[in-house]
């Protein structure tokens, strides 16, 4: 018993098959959405494979491929690169959520002083100036957010 693996152009496995008979796929034919059909032993760890390994057009072969350095980086045939707009995305995402958060802050019926309405408003200006002031900023662990008044 076999299964069958589907690899894209950019050597990573797309979807796995196990097969009623080991002929029903031919190993090494390009299926009709240009995904490459390998065999693979009934007991191999795809776990592994999907983790740690991508196909290689130019060995024919298996190859490591190097870790992923964050959730940001995509897979290519030419190794990982970073996705900033999903990054941004990200960071814009958790922004809105604590703007949200923080909406209580500017209601006319607010318990806050007017000193203290005012450092909510400078605060919430400051999360929409996020993507602005950590434009350098490749991880999530780098952006620098700004610091909640106190009630």
């Amino acid at each position: 018993m076999i299964k069958v693996v589907f690899i894209n152009a950019d050597g990573e496995i797309r979807h796995v098959v196990e097969p009623a008979s080991d002929n029903q796929y031919e190993d090494g034919a390009t299926n009709e959405e240009g995904l490459l059909q390998k065999h693979v032993a009934y007991d191999a760890d795809m776990a592994d494979l999907f983790a740690n390994k991508v196909w290689s057009y130019e060995a024919n072969d298996w190859v490591v491929r190097a870790e992923r350095p964050s959730v940001h980086h995509n897979w290519t045939s030419s190794g990982w690169w970073f996705n900033e707009n999903a990054m941004w995305s990200d960071v814009r995402n958790s922004r809105d959520i604590i703007l949200i958060q923080s909406d209580w802050s500017q209601l006319p019926d607010t318990p806050l002083t007017d000193v203290k309405k005012a450092e909510w408003a400078a605060y919430r200006a400051a999360l929409r100036d996020v993507p602005l002031t950590n434009a350098d900023v490749t991880s999530l662990d780098d952006v620098v957010w700004p610091t909640q008044p106190e009630d």
